[in-house]
């Protein structure tokens, strides 16, 4: 009875309910990020409580183990950040901003190039002032926005101290997770043995190991890889002497990250900055994409990120397709764990029932030729 009148309170009063959805998600928002920011630290605060003296009897080291690796993993996830936000992003930027800011003139030797050989581009539906719209459009937004800059700006302050203020809370909560999350994971299991059967009990922790040790390989084989390839990228480059160095080896480092089609779309941003002023130079930087792809994908990625995803391409390239069109690019980096995740689980669950019911089997079969003996 109290089931159904919830129901149909939510049916007459769906726009209530949504707006309350809304307000416990944006709520949420600060715990959300604290779980992301205590995954990331924990994977970190682990690989420093291994380093700092793990067989040290000493109780003044033992007892300042875990603040020292969580102040540690804090420290080092700031400093990414800030190499992150401080370099590689201006220069992704940058990169943009130059391709952008080449390419009116890019078409216009196009389309001096076409009318020397006596071909006419208005033929096809080309305007000679294509590019220069886009411009005045520009012109004209940022007058608008103009007029209503006192508004604007406060609005972007608003954001910038929200997200700041939600994401420091979020940090004090990971902070406080981790400090005791021997406790917190012991108390968590005793409520679910109190109220749940012990063999639900055992899938759920079975799974939960199986997620976190796929989204932790995962990711840290992916940024790893991601680094090496920025890397070799820009010393190839510095090499070669080519212009935009730092620029395009940010851009392929960060591009990177993304499975599958992040590389793809890092060398065609890299390539046609490279185009704009010099075409060989962007051929061979494409031949050199397409070989470092390939030494990737057959030495550096095995190796590093080994088979902690577990899928084969098709699958991979499926969840990413999907992901990036329901999520966008969020959804393209937690696409592959989430799949990768579900097929362990489903894989498990299957060879499971299959063992059960040939073992199930095999006790028919010994039954039978025992009643068949006597």
């Amino acid at each position: 009875m109290l089931f159904a009148g919830a129901v149909l309170l939510i049916v007459f009063r769906f726009d209530h309910f949504i707006a309350a959805i809304r307000s416990v998600v944006s709520a949420s928002i600060p715990i959300l990020i604290g779980l992301i920011l205590a995954f990331i630290l924990n994977i970190l605060m682990v690989k420093f409580e291994k380093i700092y003296f793990p067989k040290s009897d000493n109780k003044k080291i033992i007892k300042s183990r875990r603040p020292v690796a969580l102040l540690l993993s804090v420290l080092t996830v700031l400093i990414v950040f800030y190499i992150v936000g401080g370099l590689v992003i201006p220069q992704f930027i940058d990169s943009i901003q130059v391709v952008i800011g080449a390419l009116p003139q890019f078409a216009q030797n196009l389309w001096d190039f076409a009318v020397k050989r006596g071909l006419d581009p208005t033929e096809v539906g080309i305007s000679p002032d294509l590019w220069n719209q886009p411009s005045s459009q520009l012109i004209q937004r940022v007058m608008e926005l103009g007029r209503n800059f006192l508004g604007g700006f406060l609005s972007v302050i608003t954001s910038v101290f929200g997200l700041f203020t939600n994401v420091l809370m979020g940090l004090g909560f990971a902070i406080f997770l981790l400090a005791g999350k021997e406790k917190i994971l012991t108390n968590i299991g005793r409520v679910m043995k109190a109220y749940l059967p012990i063999e639900t009990v055992r899938t759920i922790y079975r799974n939960s190991a199986v997620v976190n040790d796929t989204f932790r390989d995962f990711f840290a084989g992916q940024f790893t890889v991601a680094a090496i390839l920025g890397i070799i990228t820009t010393i190839a480059l510095f090499i070669f002497q080519y212009p935009h160095v730092t620029m395009i080896g940010s851009v392929i480092a960060l591009m990177d990250i993304i499975p599958i089609i992040g590389p793809f779309i890092g060398g065609a941003i890299g390539a046609l900055i490279l185009f704009l002023e010099d075409p060989m130079k962007a051929v061979w930087f494409v031949l050199f994409i397409l070989i470092l792809q390939q030494v990737e994908s057959n030495i550096i990625y095995p190796r590093i990120v080994g088979g902690s995803i577990g899928l084969g391409g098709i699958w991979v390239f499926a969840a990413v397709i999907l992901g990036t069109g329901i999520f966008g690019i969020l959804g393209a980096l937690l696409a592959v764990p989430i799949v990768a995740s579900v097929y362990k689980i489903l894989k498990y669950d299957v060879e499971k029932i299959e063992e059960e019911r040939r073992e199930k089997i095999e006790e028919e079969m010994d039954r039978e030729i025992e009643i068949v003996e006597h």
